[in-house]
């Protein structure tokens, strides 16, 4: 298990660096709100607290600076139990919207044997662009 959590901490510091890369906003300007989804587990095992791990690293890590705010993390378990449901990215997006963020990043992790993938989609709330994938 080890071994497991040393290559989730590899694979998360690099998605949270392409975030941060992604989000941040000019030098003055003030700065994005982000919303932090849970990341759904695909996995044989109970991996739970590594979805639980994935949105507390990231979220420290995207306002580690004070450059990017993050919803906080009750705010958006409790919008998801008022209105449950697979989170895709129209969904996230009108999440997002409610809690007042700019931005909505959430995803995967898939772990198979000893591999572990994770995989995080941001989105601009309220853009009718398509969300991006974040890609290490």
């Amino acid at each position: 298990m080890r071994n497991r959590k040393n290559t989730f901490a590899a694979i998360l510091m690099p998605c949270a660096l392409a975030a941060l890369v992604f989000l941040a906003s000019p030098a003055g300007a003030a700065g994005p709100r982000v919303a932090v989804f849970p990341f759904a587990v695909n996995a044989g095992e109970d991996m739970g607290f590594l979805a639980r791990g994935v949105v507390d690293m990231l979220s420290s890590r995207l306002s580690a600076d004070g450059r990017i705010a993050v919803v906080e993390k009750s705010r958006v378990l409790s919008e998801l139990e008022k209105d449950p449901g697979p989170l895709t990215p129209e969904r996230a997006d009108a999440l997002a919207g409610r809690l007042g963020a700019d931005y909505a990043v959430w995803g995967s992790l898939t772990a198979l044997g000893q591999s572990v993938s994770l995989d995080a989609w941001v989105k601009k709330t309220g853009s009718a662009e398509a969300a991006q994938p974040v890609v290490v």
